[in-house]
């Protein structure tokens, strides 16, 4: 048995807590289960309406630098930079800005039979202010009002020192990116079973670097809350 499999339990049932998990991707790992879920909820306390949106985060084919240690948490303290940026923009034009704490997330690293590894991620923004990504085109600097998708490149440019073209290519939006989480929808409960269901992938087993001394999995935290190392 390896060390991640005696730190770690493992969950090989296709529900949790009565949400329907995707089977195909058994046996999930419990505590990233356990966090997905608070991580979710916290949000949902935080804004009444919640934008979700999960991407690709990939290094090009072409890059051989070794990434560091701290790639992903540094793409969010980019992004983080440059959302705060663009509220301030707003507010200074005059237009309404609500209510920000933040940037919440979900990411987890996987590797599959590709040369550099990969993140999933999944970035959860107050609806009122973010709604959707954007047009998933090169981000271009005389916008005066800046897209997710425009922010989600530019960080990873910056983290990776790439030239935004070469970001563009590597942050990927798959199908059906966006969930909504609104407290007072009567559709509630089958919204946050939808947006769990999706943010389960990133608890699979299959695929995770085990044998690495780097994470696998994280996730943003509450105040005060000391970070859980997970491999």
């Amino acid at each position: 048995m390896s060390n991640y499999q005696r730190k770690n339990k493992f969950h090989k049932s296709a529900c949790y807590k009565g949400i329907e998990l995707a089977a195909k991707n058994v046996p999930y790992v419990s505590c990233y289960l356990n966090s997905i879920n608070k991580v979710i909820n916290y949000t949902s306390e935080l804004y009444s309406r919640v934008f979700a949106v999960t991407f690709v985060l990939r290094y090009p084919s072409w890059y051989r630098q070794n990434p560091r240690y701290n790639d992903i948490g540094d793409f969010f303290r980019s992004f983080k930079a440059k959302h705060d940026a663009e509220l301030d923009r707003r507010n200074k034009r005059g237009v309404r800005v609500h209510r920000n704490n933040g940037v919440h997330y979900l990411w987890c690293r996987e590797c599959n039979d590709s040369i550099n590894e990969h993140f999933h991620v999944m970035v959860f923004l107050n609806k009122d202010n973010f709604q959707r990504v954007g047009k998933i085109e090169i981000p271009c600097e005389s916008y005066d009002r800046k897209s997710v998708y425009q922010m989600l490149v530019e960080a990873w440019a910056q983290v990776l020192n790439i030239s935004v073209y070469d970001a563009h290519r590597a942050v990927h939006i798959p199908r059906n990116p966006y969930y909504y989480l609104e407290q007072n929808s009567r559709s509630y409960r089958e919204q946050f079973c939808n947006l769990f269901q999706r943010a389960s992938y990133m608890a699979k087993y299959q695929t995770k670097n085990i044998s690495s001394d780097r994470r696998s999995f994280g996730y943003s935290l509450r105040r005060r809350e000391r970070l859980s190392v997970f491999n």
